[in-house]
């Protein structure tokens, strides 16, 4: 009888000691940040090209806790619009970037974000409000004022046969974090999306 507590035993400490690292993991992956691009578009309207995108954005703890520490969070929002090219790298016909300043103020206990490109800014009691006021990309991409030719990305139609399509990137700007949090390879302070990719013709 005694033989088989002991079978028993060691039975338990071998599935408690198999299902511990998966528990870990599971942890460890849901405590990390993420940012992921829902949709994106790009509209004619008077002032130019408008690109209309939307992206869930998700600190980690460390970085949630290093903004209510006082540490700025710097956001580039990458936008490009490329041609097809069989034989070669893509031609890329418009190249656009918007940067997004998040900022927490422990006197007043609210959150700053700022548009470093146009200089708007708004603030905010809520981080999760912040974060989805971020993840709203609305942007002026191209007008007329940039002496960029409108016909060759015209997003309605095509003169001959080549594809036109948008690629679009968001992330955490590493090399604004102060020089101690900047990651070199991997790190729980690198945040950036997948490119998102869309046809545009």
């Amino acid at each position: 009888m005694l033989h088989w507590f002991w079978v028993v035993g060691l039975c338990v400490l071998y599935i408690a000691a198999a299902m511990q690292p998966v528990s870990v993991s599971a942890q460890t992956s849901s405590g990390q940040g993420r940012i992921e691009i829902q949709s994106a578009s790009l509209r004619e309207s008077p002032a130019g090209l408008q690109l209309v995108a939307t992206a869930d954005i998700q600190l980690s703890p460390e970085m949630r806790q290093g903004l209510n520490s006082g540490v700025p969070l710097q956001f580039i929002v990458d936008f490009r619009i490329k041609r097809n090219r069989a034989f070669w790298f893509d031609d890329t016909v418009l190249e656009y970037q918007h940067r997004h300043s998040l900022i927490y103020y422990e006197l007043t206990r609210h959150y700053r974000l700022q548009s470093l490109t146009t200089g708007e800014s708004g603030n905010y009691r809520s981080l999760l409000v912040a974060l989805e006021k971020l993840g709203r990309l609305q942007s002026v991409v191209a007008n007329s004022s940039d002496g960029i030719d409108r016909d060759e990305i015209n997003i309605t139609e095509s003169g001959d046969n080549t594809q036109l399509y948008g690629q679009l990137n968001v992330r955490l700007d590493d090399k604004a974090l102060p020089l101690p949090l900047q990651p070199l390879l991997s790190s729980t302070w690198k945040l950036a999306s997948e490119d998102f990719a869309w046809s545009l013709n």
